[in-house]
């Protein structure tokens, strides 16, 4: 049973992470998915900042309990299967500090906001990449 739930979780996380920026993105004049990033929708300047940053925080409250109830299936909790599990749970972690923290809009001067966003994202996304390479160790 819990095989199933765990699954559930990933699958919502995966839609949400997905799906949900292309509707989110309908109401940003201008928005092209090949062009900017998604962190762009949460800017402070952008119409849809809110509904993209709880996406964001959504997304990564998933990611972290599916990486819990992962690390929880695991039969042989090898080091390899502890660092595929904190891959994905840093990659959660991330997804909500960025959710809280807005990206600076472009041509903008930094701040403290957009740098832990961005030092947050690449963080996640830099663990999650390396995650192929952990599970089959």
């Amino acid at each position: 049973m819990l095989n199933i739930f765990i699954f559930c979780v990933l699958l919502l996380a995966v839609l949400f992470d997905l799906i949900n920026p292309s509707f989110i993105a309908r109401g940003y004049p201008g928005y092209n998915h090949l062009i900017h990033t998604v962190s762009e929708l949460g800017t402070r300047e952008s119409p849809v900042m809110n509904k993209e940053r709880l996406n964001l925080a959504d997304i990564g409250i998933l990611f972290c309990l599916f990486a819990v109830g992962e690390a929880c299936l695991f039969r042989d909790n090898t080091v390899f299967h502890i660092l595929y599990s904190i891959g994905i749970l840093v990659f959660g972690i991330g997804s909500v500090i960025s959710g809280i923290y807005p990206e600076d809009p472009e041509d903008s001067e930094k701040t403290v906001s957009g740098k832990i966003h961005g030092i947050s994202s690449g963080l996640g996304f830099m663990l999650l990449g390396l995650n192929p390479l952990w599970h089959y160790g």
